[in-house]
């Protein structure tokens, strides 16, 4: 076995929540490790990104855009597909079938340097006092991790105070915001002029907070890979940290297997050969179907079922009343223009999250798949001329409460462990967004927008990652919780700082909370 040596904290996975902890730890003068699988982008794609990248926007071709930009394959009974970053799918974990087993639902697993933040869509939003009120840490609490967060990443934020901040107040100042759209200026406009009958319906629209940098240079590309890089991503803060940084360290290309005491075995990737480090301290962050393997294996145990949160997720087309003919050739980013929250007893007890999306280029593949569905290819030309300028979309987030729990089972067999999900019932989630749509109707039509609720999409659980609570943090932690430091007590070497340990999933974003608390874990745990 091949001995890694030792160290005095050991992070696993590089994804947010592991680069947040691992700076809380670096600055409070510990020395880190960084354990990882650490897949990367393929060489040859990555010389196309850079040769891009130097050369001017208003240069490129549509050969060399093309070359990086997958076309989604849309159809009328599947889902929508998932994002590829330049056309390569290596963010996402190849899934074995005998290892990996999922029933109705749609989970992924990322071994990719950086998790999945390589191809998120870069919402940015804290979690409302009132509703992580059971919880046992506070927003207070999670200040300096939302604080330290925002330094990472660098979110946008409207100069002044706006709708949103009245119940979610941004926790960082003003550095910088993003351009809307034509479409999306025109939203915010009404939005602006109708705030009090909106708010009165239960509704409030506000800019949207995203991971982008201030020097984002607006060339469209968000959903199918920057070659800017303007859309924050925890492996490129690593590789930056890495060369000014000594005490932090990182070990690429190892799948972690168990951690017992102050030791963690693994496996090398590449040769399959087992290797071990020993350390003081391991945190775990490896997403969770990731971490709760690990639990499972450094138990021991021959079977192990847990529950899994997930946000219940819609996908809605939108149909503005205004037709922008300029939106297909509009230079803008294509992430979410505005956040619309929606406060509806009869759906919900927390509020919903609402992500409102003007015209990108996957909007194009969408109408060119239901064109050739009905061989109305012909038509095209006139399709795109009166109706793409008045096409959006509109994603739908509901508290995890409202979906029951996937049944998350691991076994261990003699080829190793295996992950079977289960899916819960959805009727009651399908009735949800039933009363959802039904009870915004009015507010989208306030602010020229028509929804084709007809057309919505229900995700499978699992759709769009947002999953996690698997070992919750309680105030009186039972079998398999956690305490507020994210830790088991059979595994009392190990802190696990993920998803997986939040007590439940408020509809709103959850990376921005998932990194605060994991540095506040960090920050915590080098004092001890």
């Amino acid at each position: 076995m091949e001995n890694q040596g030792s160290a005095q904290c050991v992070v696993i996975g590089s994804g947010p929540s592991g680069i947040a902890c691992a700076k809380a730890l670096l600055e409070r003068g510990a020395a880190v490790t960084i354990v990882d699988i650490g897949v990367e982008l393929e060489r040859d794609i990555h010389h196309k990104v850079q040769a891009l990248a130097t050369q001017d926007p208003s240069k490129w071709t549509e050969g060399q855009i093309d070359s990086l930009k997958a076309p989604l394959e849309f159809t009328l009974s599947s889902e929508a597909p998932l994002k590829t970053v330049f056309r390569s799918s290596y963010p996402y974990q190849q899934p074995d079938p005998v290892r990996f087993q999922q029933t109705d639902t749609r989970c992924v697993v990322s071994q990719a340097k950086g998790g999945l933040s390589t191809v998120w869509g870069g919402h940015v939003m804290r979690y409302a006092a009132a509703h992580i009120r059971h919880w046992p840490v506070s927003n207070e609490d999670l200040d300096a991790g939302y604080a330290a967060a925002a330094r990472m990443i660098k979110p946008t934020r409207p100069k002044d105070d706006d709708a949103i901040d009245d119940y979610f107040p941004t926790p960082y100042g003003y550095t910088h915001d993003h351009n809307l759209t034509a479409q999306g200026e025109l939203l915010l406009q009404k939005a602006v002029k109708y705030k009090a009958q909106l708010k009165k319906q239960g509704v409030v629209i506000g800019k949207s907070r995203l991971a982008l940098s201030g020097g984002c240079k607006e060339v469209g590309l968000c959903l199918s890979g920057c070659p800017f890089f303007s859309i924050f991503q925890a492996d490129r803060w690593l590789e930056e940290t890495l060369q000014v940084e000594g005490a932090l360290r990182y070990l690429g290309g190892r799948e972690v297997v168990k951690i017992q005491g102050n030791t963690l075995t693994g496996i090398l990737r590449a040769s399959g050969e087992p290797f071990e480090l020993t350390a003081q301290k391991f945190f775990l962050a490896a997403g969770p179907l990731g971490s709760a393997r690990i639990v499972f294996q450094s138990l021991g145990l021959q079977e192990l079922e847990l529950p899994l949160a997930y946000h219940p997720y819609a996908l809605t087309p939108l149909l503005f009343f205004k037709n922008f003919v300029g939106a297909p050739q509009e230079r803008r980013h294509t992430l979410a223009q505005l956040f619309m929250e929606v406060w509806f007893p009869s759906v919900s007890q927390s509020p919903v999250h609402n992500q409102i999306s003007t015209y990108n280029p996957h909007i194009k593949d969408a109408v060119n798949a239901l064109l050739k569905s009905y061989r109305l290819q012909a038509v095209a030309p006139w399709v795109f001329k009166f109706l793409l300028g008045r096409l959006g979309a509109v994603q739908s987030y509901l508290h995890s409460n409202e979906g029951g729990k996937i049944t998350m089972i691991f076994r261990k067999t003699p080829g190793g462990t295996v992950l079977i999900l289960k899916s819960p019932n959805s009727t009651q989630v399908h009735q949800k967004f039933g009363a959802l749509f039904r009870s915004t109707l009015g507010a989208f039509m306030r602010v020229g927008i028509l929804p084709l609720f007809f057309m919505s999409k229900i995700g499978k659980p699992g759709t769009g990652n947002h999953i996690g609570s698997c070992f919750p943090m309680a105030h009186q932690p039972g079998e398999l919780q956690t305490d507020a430091m994210g830790q088991l007590p059979t595994l009392p070497t190990m802190h696990i700082v993920d998803a997986s340990v939040l007590p439940d999933l408020p509809a709103q974003t959850i990376t921005f909370t998932i990194m605060a608390n994991a540095h506040r874990i960090g920050s915590k745990s080098a004092l001890e």
